[in-house]
């Protein structure tokens, strides 16, 4: 007989139990699974694919249009019965939105959320332009509740080519025609407008406009669109400059779309500007023998030229040209000839030669006018010359000439420039011809006439006896000055050769200067003491130079010696060498006073007193100190920077007569206590200075990274150290201002509604550390919400809210950090947040799974112990009949309760599953 132990008999049931599930269905996911859409789970979750099962697509153009919106209709066909299925989607490109029934979408994927249904829709809106072919991906399932199905298919779905035709061009219009005539007198504001359609050339944006003058005269002027470039129909205007000039103008609009294509052969859509020549030459220059006021005795002849200029009024050539003697005189009117022979152009001189002899004595205003080949004629001209027929040839008699009323006045040079200089004449024709006197002038110099300025009337009425006044210039250095008066009757009789003249004489009493040299200077024993100096007066008179000395002591004259001219003393600039015997000197302080005159000397302090300290047979060391400015107290400015800094360093140096030695003072800069590579530095400033009086010296440089300390030295002239500074710290160079990014960012939900952030950072040797920023969407306002130090590489955020993203910015022992808009943001997801709880070691990276429990499709426990007891059941009636005793007592149990459809408990947490059963995704 056939027996088992009880052992045996347990583990055989076991097995029948554990082999009974492996051809159970597998559980359903009723609200379906994203990031399924290449496998509907690959096994793990409903198995191998099934070629009977076909998932289709309806709404996908073989061709996308950028940002078109596409209703999309997912459909699963199989032979299995029933209406029960899922499908799981994902675009690479575009966005999902619309959900049909039964549908969710989370960022680029879909799926089902009943099991129901084997049709299901939403939309896609495919992305912007010139962006890559879009794949879709999309798994079906089919099921009946007890047995299930699936299949994928893909998508390759390229952008849509454009067009490469470009918009067309309609409406070419001149103030909204297409031809428009104007008189060049009477132009309007003139606009330029034009519509380019790409509505029947490929239905894109326009995306620009320009005009040329004539076709394809490139390059071209842009014209502006009337509104934002966002249609395929746009309309363009453009306010022009007014011609200036009489003539036909054509504008060639040309336009292009989004594509580039550009429509640069337009030859036959223009706008047409006719502007019309109705302004008559411009006349200027009207002369008599080259003067605008000309007299002559009758019967003189005398020469008229005059310019005709047509550019500006219509660029149309002159036709002819005439004159009057008298305004509009016509009977009178004379002909003038063009200068180079022929009227061709539209710019002529003309002249004409008028004969005196019927004139009576008096005044005629000569006028010209001009005509332009389209007949334009200045009938009304404003351009005249005077013409004065007299029997008076003689100019007026000039007397009385005074400088501030005196005949020849005398000033100081010291005080003329604050003196009024008023020169004053008298003007007499009577007898000379009796005519009115019409104006005066004056010139420094007889006949110099670049220095002419003319002089006021008395303002009475016009006589033959006038007084007239004008200012005169300041003379700026010593001598003697003529002011030579001119004046002309109104038979324009000049008398341009008068010998009549005031005298000013201005005497230098202002003394050379003598070029700076040191005020102070310190010398050990020695037999002479040399000084090389420069005198000058073209500044101060621009007299000769008379000679220079010095003095040991002011107004010592007794000790007086004299300065050895480089040569003649014949020019306001001289230099000179004075050299002191020294040898019975004594160490002290000597001062020496230097004076200096120019020739001829004007009686009085004609000298010049530069004061010289001498410290003879003295030495002191140099001494040292920081400046006094507040960037540099510390010798050193920035102190804090990085490898880019210019970093200044400053000392104050001072001695008692010498200068630094030859790049003295040094810098010593130090790092971890040794001189860095080419320190100590040479300093430098301005030589030739007063030591007696602190003396600034810098050095500027970059330093590499790392801190340092620094102090100074200087030695001076003669061999004497000063004592060094103390050594400075606080120097801190950095590699850059603005630490690093931070980078490898990852967001972890925990299991109590929290998120924990994760980074890694490399850099920054002055990290300080890191603080943590959050806002609720990608592009909101970022707040900071903790900080930690440089050794932490995490934070956990105990309140993130619905949808954070997080940027982490490192910074520095200084608080210099990468600005906010440079960081980047990270997401975490909001299905993950909502799957606090769930634990499934198969599908940890599924963070889209808001329902699913566990990727090992778990059978629910009560119906496992359903059939485990139905199982145990036969197996120990099985072994009661074999009559084994020994073997066959089933142990004790408690009763079995028959399953119910439906139980809610399962292996490790719950899992949704329909009434049907369905084997969904």
């Amino acid at each position: 007989m056939f027996s088992i132990s009880k052992k045996q008999g347990q583990a055989i049931l076991v097995i029948i139990a554990l082999s009974i599930m492996v051809v159970l269905p597998a559980s359903a996911y009723t609200s379906g699974k994203m990031g399924n859409a290449t496998s509907c789970g690959g096994g793990s979750c409903h198995g191998a694919s099934d070629p009977g099962v076909s998932v289709s697509i309806t709404g996908l153009p073989v061709e996308y249009v950028p940002d078109q919106v596409y209703p999309l209709t997912i459909s699963v066909a199989s032979v299995i019965a029933t209406t029960m299925g899922g499908f799981s989607l994902e675009v690479s490109q575009g966005t999902l939105s619309n959900p049909g029934v039964s549908v969710q979408i989370s960022g680029d994927q879909a799926t089902h959320s009943g099991s129901g249904l084997r049709t299901w829709t939403l939309d896609w809106t495919a992305p912007s332009r010139h962006t890559d072919s879009v794949d879709i991906d999309v798994a079906g399932l089919a099921s009946d509740g007890s047995s299930d199905g699936w299949n994928t298919i893909s998508y390759d779905i390229p952008e849509s080519i454009p067009d490469n035709e470009a918009p067309w061009i309609t409406g070419a219009y001149i103030n909204s025609q297409s031809t428009r005539q104007y008189m060049l007198s009477a132009i309007p504001d003139i606009s330029l407008s034009a519509v380019l359609m790409d509505v029947s050339t490929g239905g894109f944006n326009i995306a620009g406009a320009n005009f040329t003058m004539g076709p394809l005269n490139w390059p071209g002027t842009t014209l502006p669109p009337l509104d934002t470039l966002d249609s395929s129909t746009e309309t363009f205007e453009l306010q022009l400059a007014k011609p200036t000039e009489a003539g036909i103008y054509t504008y060639y609009p040309y336009g292009w779309d989004e594509y580039n294509n550009y429509n640069d052969t337009n030859t036959e859509e223009f706008a047409t500007l006719e502007i019309i020549d109705d302004v008559a030459p411009d006349i200027s220059d009207v002369l008599l023998d080259g003067l605008a006021s000309k007299g002559v005795y009758p019967g003189t002849s005398v020469t008229l030229t005059a310019k005709l200029n047509d550019s500006a009024t219509g660029n149309s050539n002159i036709k002819y040209a005439n004159y009057t003697i008298g305004y509009q005189n016509w009977t009178g009117s004379q002909p003038m000839a063009s200068l180079d022979g022929g009227f061709d152009s539209p710019s002529e001189t003309v002249t004409a030669s008028i004969d005196t002899t019927s004139l009576l004595p008096g005044s005629f205003d000569i006028y010209v006018y001009g005509n332009d080949t389209n007949d334009n004629f200045n009938s009304t001209p404003v351009a005249k010359a005077t013409l004065v027929v007299s029997t008076d040839q003689i100019a007026p008699e000039i007397s009385n000439i005074l400088i501030n009323g005196q005949a020849d006045p005398t000033y100081l040079l010291s005080n003329v420039s604050e003196t009024s200089i008023i020169l004053s004449a008298f003007l007499n024709d009577t007898g000379r011809g009796d005519s009115d006197i019409e104006g005066a002038n004056f010139t420094l110099g007889m006949g110099n006439w670049g220095s002419s300025i003319d002089m006021a009337l008395d303002n009475l009425p016009t006589s033959t006896e006038e007084s007239l006044s004008g200012s005169v210039p300041a003379p700026t250095e010593a001598g003697l000055f003529e002011y030579h008066v001119y004046g002309w009757d109104s038979a324009f009789n000049y008398n341009n050769s008068a010998s009549e003249h005031a005298e000013l004489t201005i005497l230098d009493d202002v003394p050379p200067e003598i070029v700076p040299i040191s005020t102070s200077q310190q010398l050990g024993a020695s037999s002479s003491l040399t000084y090389r100096l420069t005198v000058l007066d073209n500044m101060t008179g621009n007299s000769n130079i008379g000679g220079v000395n010095i003095t040991i002591g002011q107004h010592n004259w007794s000790s007086s010696i004299a300065g050895i001219a480089d040569n003649a003393l014949d020019s306001s600039v001289e230099n000179f060498t004075i050299t002191l015997d020294t040898t019975n000197w004594s160490a002290g302080v000597y001062d020496l006073y230097m004076y200096a005159w120019d020739d001829p000397a004007y009686p009085g302090p004609d000298e010049m007193v530069t004061e010289l300290h001498v410290l003879f047979g003295m030495n002191t060391p140099p001494e040292l100190g920081w400046p006094s400015d507040t960037d540099n107290a510390d010798g050193l400015h920035p102190n804090v920077g990085d490898i880019n800094t210019d970093y200044q360093f400053s000392i104050m140096y001072w001695d008692d007569g010498h200068l630094p030695a030859t790049g003295e003072p040094k810098l010593h800069i130090m790092k971890d206590g040794n001189e860095i590579i080419d320190s100590p530095f040479n300093m430098s400033t301005t030589s030739g200075v007063d030591t007696m009086v602190p003396i600034m010296y810098s050095h500027t440089m970059n330093l590499p990274a790392g801190e340092y300390t620094y102090y100074f030295t200087a030695i001076d002239g003669s061999g004497l150290a000063a004592i060094p500074t103390d050594i400075m710290t606080g120097l801190v160079v950095k590699e850059s201002l603005v630490p690093s990014q931070v980078t490898d960012i990852t967001l972890t939900s925990l299991d109590n509604g929290q998120v924990q952030v994760d980074w890694n950072y490399i850099g920054d040797a002055y990290l300080a550390g890191f603080r943590i920023y959050r806002a609720d969407s990608e592009n909101g306002t970022y707040a900071e919400i903790g900080n930690v130090t440089a050794g932490a590489r995490t934070f956990t955020d105990a309140s993130p809210g619905s949808s954070p993203y997080y940027k982490v910015l490192a910074f520095d022992d200084w608080g210099n950090e990468l600005a906010l808009t440079d960081a980047t943001a990270y997401e975490i997801d909001d299905e993950l947040l909502d799957d606090d709880d769930n634990t499934d070691d198969d599908d940890t990276g599924d963070s889209d799974d808001t329902s699913d429990v566990d990727d090992d499709d778990a059978i629910p426990v009560s119906i496992i112990i359903a059939i485990a007891v139905v199982m145990m059941a036969l197996v120990v009636g099985m072994m009661k009949r074999r009559g084994s005793r020994s073997e066959a007592q089933a142990p004790e149990e408690e009763p079995i309760e028959e399953p119910a459809p439906e139980v809610s408990e399962e292996i490790e947490e719950p899992e949704q599953v329909d009434e049907t059963g369905t084997s969904g995704q």
